[in-house]
Parts: structure tokens; sequence; C-alpha cells
């Protein structure tokens, strides 16, 4: 990548027909190789779209879905489709996962985060706050 250009088909190529643990993996033996962050030099390299959609691909997975969460609550207003597709599209075990990463991230449950964005939120209707509350029953956010 330095010096010599960015072919952007050749990282979508490479990026976009590997599982997140194989990025993941290929992060880690770049680091190895040239003792320098993937994720920074790709960020140097890119713009736009194509830099948000790499960095999207190169963040794990439970991590991604935590800064979704966090962004889908934060502000004014609520994204309830992001909270939706999330939450319920997510196996137990992921959501333990996602809940730990958030935690880490935040300094704050997910189950603190929920509540505090479903009080204030006029949008999220009944059917959506049942659904958080039987989740949060499965699996103690």
């Amino acid at each position: 990548m330095k010096g010599l250009g960015t072919d952007e088909d050749t990282i979508m190529k490479i990026l976009t027909s590997r599982s997140n643990d194989q990025r993941q993996q290929i992060a880690v033996a770049f680091k190895t190789l040239f003792g320098r962050d993937l994720v920074d030099d790709l960020k140097s390299e890119l713009t736009g779209k194509l830099e948000k959609v790499i960095v999207a691909l190169m963040t794990p997975s439970k991590l991604y879905d935590a800064l979704e969460l966090r962004n889908a609550m934060k502000g004014a207003g609520t994204d309830d489709d992001t909270l939706i597709r999330v939450m319920v599209s997510r196996s137990e075990i992921d959501m333990l996962d996602i809940r730990k990463e958030y935690r880490m991230h935040y300094g704050k449950s997910l189950l603190q985060a929920i509540k505090l964005c479903t009080k204030s939120s006029f949008a999220i209707d009944a059917r959506f706050k049942y659904c958080v509350k039987a989740f949060m029953n499965r699996i103690r956010l």
C-alpha cells in the first residue's frame, strides 16, 4: 500500500472473500510482519464510503454489533430498526459476547443503556419493549 498507490479492488476482493475471523488473523499477521496496524494503514490510504466499509469489515463482529447498538441509542431519538435487528438476529451466546464488548467499551451494561434508551424514547412501542424484556430475562444482560 505505502508508496505504490492503493489497489482498492484488490483490497476489496481480499477482505470480502474472507470471514471476520480470517480478517482478524490477517490483521495480526500484518502487525507481526510490518509492525503496523492494518486498520490504521487502510484508513490512511482510503477515503469516504470505501474507508467506512473496509473499517467495518475489519472490526471484530461482536465489537461491531456493540458499536451499532451504542450508535442506535445515542443522541436524540433511538434507531429502533437497528436495535431490533441486532437484538433479535443474534444468538444468546453472541449477545453475551456483545454485552461484554459493550461494557468494556462504554463502562456500563447493555441492560442499563437499553433501559435508559427505552425510558426516554416515545418511538419504541410496547411490542419491542416486551421483546427486549423477554430477551433480557433469558440471557441476563
